[in-house]
């Protein structure tokens, strides 16, 4: 396993901003063990714990059609995420996230 050293301050690889430790922010879900940390100055992911649940935020925050579409196609992943089969699935979330998809077909293995 390699050893890694901390240090007290980074620069961003996206716009190479120095980002010192108490200038992190840090986007979270409700699930405590979930956290990304972000740039302050561009909002660029720089790591984290990332879980099923942030994961399907952020999945369905971009597939989403609109701010309000996002909540129901989180939803739908995390219906999907916690499946252990096809009949776990609700048929409405397969159709919102094949509608969101654009061609790409859900399908439970």
């Amino acid at each position: 396993m390699t050893e890694l050293d901390v240090v007290d301050a980074a620069n961003c690889p996206h716009c190479r901003a120095e980002v010192e430790g108490d200038e992190l922010n840090a986007l979270a879900t409700t699930a405590a063990e979930e956290a990304v940390l972000v740039c302050p100055e561009c909002d660029t992911m720089l790591g984290g714990a990332m879980g099923d649940g942030m994961f399907a935020s952020l999945a369905g925050t971009l597939l989403a059609e609109d701010v309000d579409d996002a909540p129901a196609v989180t939803e739908a992943l995390i219906d999907v995420l916690d499946a252990d089969g096809r009949d776990d699935v609700d048929d409405e979330s397969i159709e919102l996230l094949d509608d969101r998809m654009g061609g790409a077909e859900v399908t439970i293995n």
